[in-house]
């Protein structure tokens, strides 16, 4: 793996610091497995009468009918990763801290992993599964912050509103991404391989690797803390929290299934699921 960065940073006010930099990285020699003794997926497209006598006895029509499934394994696997990243702090003063970060990135391979289900569907022409990575994400911004509430117990402020308001402080994770890749399958293992992990073949090609996207998403999490002291050595604390505060439908798992026609199902690109929906809890920790 090779890396390289390069970054600058600049404080643009008192207590504000903004950061922007690249980074990439180069991977060769990665682990992937292949299925060489088998046909490749347009075999006899264009012939459905020698299609249907493939299908038949496809062992008969193997590279090397003698023998099944022979499973390669070699290091021929590369990936390359690029991203800019803006970021934009606050130091603590005054109460307020937050950090915020925004990068826009891109990776590609040619397999995200060495298991069965990543291998190349076609041994003969591998090149064609060079695509988006699985973990590609192109856009992602998250957000921390902690303001602590004006008001102290040290304060001069009114006892009663000290009681109240006291103490408090106030947290929060943002976290919004776009969508990460997903391959359209046919749903079978059309050349029997032993693998479905078969990309549509529309008559003059076949769908390159990780050609779709799934949902972005976007989840806001608030804290608000306050410590509540019983003595020199024992305090409580009253947490109030939300997780997915504006309740918003995260979709995915998106189903993937294209079908052996020219044209998707109808269902293929549907969400099956969602993240979870708004969520609060309260708590009380005692400290001693």
């Amino acid at each position: 793996v090779m890396n390289w960065n390069a970054s600058i940073q600049h404080e643009v006010a008192r207590d504000y610091v903004i950061d922007i930099s690249y980074q990439g990285s180069g991977s060769v020699g990665l682990i992937e497995r292949w299925e060489l003794n088998t046909f490749p997926i347009d075999y006899a497209a264009n012939d459905p009468a020698l299609r249907d006598k493939v299908f038949a006895a496809s062992q008969n029509y193997r590279p090397y009918p003698q023998f099944g499934n022979v499973t390669f394994r070699s290091n021929l696997g590369h990936a390359t990763f690029h991203s800019g990243t803006a970021k934009l702090e606050k130091r603590l003063s005054r109460g307020l801290f937050f950090s915020t970060f925004y990068t826009f990135s891109k990776t590609i391979d040619d397999a995200t992993d060495f298991v069965q289900a990543q291998q190349p569907q076609d041994p003969f022409n591998k090149r064609a599964e060079k695509g988006l990575s699985n973990e590609d994400q192109r856009h992602r911004f998250t957000l921390a912050g902690v303001y602590e509430l004006p008001y102290k117990r040290g304060a001069q402020q009114h006892s009663a509103l000290r009681a109240v308001a006291g103490d408090w402080v106030l947290s929060t994770n943002w976290a919004f991404g776009s969508g990460t890749p997903y391959n359209a399958l046919i749903g079978s293992d059309a050349n029997l391989d032993g693998n479905s992990n078969d990309r549509p073949y529309n008559g003059d090609y076949i769908l390159g690797r990780n050609t779709f996207r799934g949902a972005s998403s976007a989840v806001v999490d608030v804290r608000l803390a306050k410590r509540i002291p019983f003595g020199e050595r024992v305090s409580g604390q009253i947490q109030i929290e939300s997780f997915n505060i504006q309740n918003r439908v995260n979709l995915n798992s998106p189903n993937t299934t294209w079908g052996n026609q020219l044209k998707p199902a109808a269902t293929f690109g549907q969400f099956n699921a969602a993240g979870d929906p708004r969520q609060m809890q309260i708590g009380f920790r005692l400290q001693f």
